[in-house]
């Protein structure tokens, strides 16, 4: 019977709330209505009120039943627009819990009455056990705690508001932007009553740090499905589901990949001269010759040709003429085609469009692109894009002339190996370095002008001819190439990750640029292995403001989140920011006339339940040995 009076109870305060909304916007009202109607009811129907209302049967149906919507209140959506009820329910649930309020349940004026009744039961309980006795007292201060919180409550529902604060730095804002339960704005300004004035927003963000983000294609779109530190990274870690593992062996936060001479063995190896190129700002790079190399052997510097030959006789002047600008790509081991930037060319199977080309590459961090970095060719690259020949999907990659194992793409198609010759117009000055002889012979047009023996460990001041900034450093006769993965420094500049890449027993190293433009996909629909820096790099943010009254600040404080000021009974919290607009704050302002009551009924309830758990069994035991003391 009791249950069903709070239901009817709900159900009646409900529907009066709403007929009330609907005709004067009076909810308020209608709730008092409704308990007036439903407690006259009551009067008549069931004579004995009071001991109804004290009895345990209501007192468990009553709480059963605030409990029950205060869990409903928690766990199903609330405060939501109609559509975004009718999306996640359907619409039969959403009309049932819009017309019985449980779509704001703690809003509700149902609910309210419900807080009040029981805090009215509360109080009849605490009258009738008479509560006010010394023995009772812990029952007493436990029982107002209750009501006291209940209480809180219902003034903070009634008379409680909620807005917003947009400001930016130096500015003074004295009122707030109502909202809604929702967060949509209402069309009201609330003055504060004194003034808040932003004077710094301030973000700290991450350390700087580098991930293995691992997407995979869901519902056609590409999500990330495991994240990896670099730390956790040095092991064998799965990509994805491919079957496929990799590790890092080493990460180079300034990516540059020197060119250097060994000494070789294979009688096919041919000369080779390693020198260095002073620049004017003081820095130095290599310069490697190749004798038996077309191409390699020659090289114009400030307009001063350089040839390396091997034996005295195999200069030849018209060498060093002019020569076009050259492309050419080949399959690994397969012959070269020329390639020019804008066109498309078969490929063994597959459709090669060379996409551009940049002399001298580097890869913008900020801009998530190559670019170049000066039109000296000192890092020819070359951006392609493949797929297979009849369609399919497409993928770019680039191409180094000078780091040909520099691979980045899927692993999928073919290896190709790209060749670069720069233009070179005949040079006024030419300096052959003959490697039998170690000579260097100085020809001006033409003409031979001087010859001097080649200084092996020579620097810019003493260079290997006159009048250039070029020593040598090492001179072979059976010589190979090798590429020396280092890092110009230690700043994050063009972040390259050296990794194993493992599939049953085939281990293969690659570099791994970073950026989604150097991804390394595993097969054609397979996961896709990015290395990136962490994109949520903003760690926390927060709003040195000042309280102002007139014209004189009064307390400055800062706003952080779930560290809000507060000041005359409003609480400001941190809320939000604009990352295009770093002067400016969203500040969440919540004012609750009810929230001392509730603090105060928390702290009646746990001095309550100390008396009743302590103080009262001294009292009863002291009572009981007064008695047999006087008897």
């Amino acid at each position: 019977m009791s249950l069903i009076a709070v239901v009817v109870l709900w159900a009646t305060l409900t529907g009066i709330s709403h007929i009330s909304s609907l005709r004067a916007g009076m909810g308020h009202l209608a709730v008092l209505l409704g308990a007036a109607v439903l407690g006259a009811v009551l009067s008549v129907v069931w004579p004995g009120l009071h001991r109804w209302l004290t009895s345990i049967p209501f007192a468990v149906a009553l709480l059963g039943a605030v409990l029950v919507l205060t869990a409903f209140g928690t766990f199903v959506l609330q405060g939501a627009p109609p559509e975004e009820l009718v999306k996640r329910y359907g619409s039969a649930a959403a009309e049932m819990m819009t017309f019985l309020s449980l779509d704001d349940v703690f809003h509700s004026g149902a609910y309210r009455a419900l807080l009040g009744v029981l805090a009215l039961a509360l109080t009849l309980v605490t009258i009738k056990r008479k509560a006010w006795r010394l023995p009772e007292w812990g029952f007493l201060v436990l029982h107002l705690g209750v009501v006291a919180v209940l209480v809180g409550g219902l003034i903070g529902s009634f008379k409680g508001l909620r807005g917003f604060i947009d400001i930016h730095e130096g500015q003074v804002v004295d009122s707030i932007q109502l909202t809604n339960r929702d967060g949509t704005p209402q069309n009201e300004q609330r003055p504060l009553g004194f003034g808040l004035r932003l004077d710094k927003f301030e973000i700290e963000r991450y350390p700087l740090e580098y991930r293995f983000l691992v997407y995979a294609a869901e519902h056609g779109e590409y999500a990330v499905i495991a994240s990896h530190s670099m730390k956790d990274a040095a092991r064998w870690t799965p990509i994805g589901d491919s079957g496929e593992e990799f590790r890092l062996v080493k990460a180079y936060p300034d990516f540059l990949l020197l060119e250097e001479l060994r000494e070789s063995d294979d009688p096919s190896s041919g000369p080779a001269v390693q020198l260095r190129v002073y620049e004017p700002d003081g820095s130095s790079r290599p310069l490697i010759l190749l004798a038996a190399e077309k191409g390699r052997e020659v090289a114009t510097l400030s307009g001063v040709a350089l040839r390396f030959v091997w034996e005295p006789d195999a200069y030849k002047p018209e060498a060093t003429g002019e020569l076009p600008e050259r492309h050419a790509v080949a399959v690994q081991g397969g012959p070269e085609i020329e390639v020019a930037p804008g066109q498309t060319y078969p490929l063994g199977g597959y459709e090669m469009k060379v996409v551009t080309f940049l002399p001298d590459f580097i890869y913008d961090t900020k801009a998530r692109e190559g670019r170049s970095r000066s039109p000296v060719p000192n890092n020819p690259a070359l951006k392609v894009s493949i797929r297979k020949e009849g369609g399919g999907p497409s993928e770019e990659r680039w191409l180094f002339a000078r780091m040909p194992e520099y691979s980045h793409g899927s692993g999928e198609g073919p290896k190709l190996v790209y060749t670069y010759q720069a233009p070179r117009k005949p040079a006024e000055r030419e300096l052959v370095i003959v490697g039998k002889t170690r000579e260097v012979i100085d020809y001006r047009r033409g003409t031979e002008a001087a010859r001097a023996l080649l200084k092996i460990g020579g620097t810019d001041e003493d260079p290997i001819a006159p009048g250039v900034t070029i020593g040598c450093e090492r001179l072979l006769e059976r010589a190979e190439e090798a590429h020396v993965p280092t890092t110009r420094s230690i700043e994050w500049q063009r972040p390259v990750a050296e990794i194993e890449r493992r599939c049953g027993e085939t281990v293969a190293r690659e570099f791994l640029g970073a950026g989604p433009n150097q991804a390394l996909r595993v097969g054609e629909d397979g996961p896709v292995l990015v290395f990136d820096k962490k994109s949520d790099d903003i760690r926390a943010y927060c709003s040195r403001v000042s309280v102002v009254e007139g014209e004189k600040a009064v307390k400055a404080a800062t706003i952080v989140v779930n560290s809000p000021l507060e000041w005359r009974g409003y609480q400001f919290y941190q809320s939000n920011y604009r990352a295009d607009d770093l002067s400016y704050s969203g500040i969440l302002v919540v004012k609750d006339p009810g929230l001392p009551m509730v603090y105060a009924g928390f702290v009646m309830v746990s001095i309550g339940v100390i008396f009743i758990f302590y103080l009262r069994p001294r009292i009863r035991r002291a009572r009981i040995a007064a008695k047999r003391s006087a008897l």
